[in-house]
C-alpha cells in the first residue's frame, strides 16, 4: 500500500483506491490557524478512501480554530467506505479510527486538546 502525503492546507482531493493511504501533514505554521477550514474531498466512486489526520503535536500548539472536513463527494461511501485515522498516539474521541459509511456524509474534526480530536457531523 502506497502512502501519499498531502499538505493540510485549504482543499485537498483524494481518490479512492484500495492501494493508497492519504496522510495529511501540517503546513509550516507561524501563527494560530484562526478558524481555518481544510476540506478533504474524497472521491469514493473508484474505491475506498483511507485518510490519516496530521499528528496534533506537529501544529506546535497553533491549532485553535482549525476544522478538517472530510466529505464523500461522489456519494458512494456506503459501498466504498472512508476511513479517517489518527496519527501517532492521537485519538478521535477515544478511538483511532472513524468510518464514514453513509453516502454523501461529511464529518468535521477539530482538536479538543493535545492528542485528542473531536468529531461532529
Amino acid at each position: 500500500m502506497a502512502v501519499v502525503e498531502k499538505l493540510c492546507l485549504g482543499q485537498v482531493s483524494v481518490t479512492g483506491s484500495a492501494s493508497d493511504t492519504y496522510t495529511l501533514t501540517a503546513s509550516p505554521l507561524t501563527a494560530n490557524l484562526q478558524q481555518s477550514d481544510v476540506r478533504i474531498l474524497c472521491a469514493t466512486e473508484f474505491g475506498v478512501c483511507d485518510v490519516t489526520l496530521p499528528e496534533i503535536s506537529t501544529f506546535n500548539g497553533l491549532w485553535q480554530g482549525l476544522r478538517i472536513m472530510v466529505v464523500d463527494v461522489d456519494g458512494d461511501a456506503a459501498t466504498s467506505n472512508i476511513t479517517v485515522r489518527s496519527a501517532g498516539t492521537d485519538v478521535i474521541e477515544g478511538a483511532v479510527t472513524e468510518v464514514i459509511n453513509t453516502d454523501s456524509k461529511c464529518l468535521i474534526f477539530r482538536v479538543a486538546t493535545d492528542g485528542k480530536w473531536e468529531r461532529s457531523a
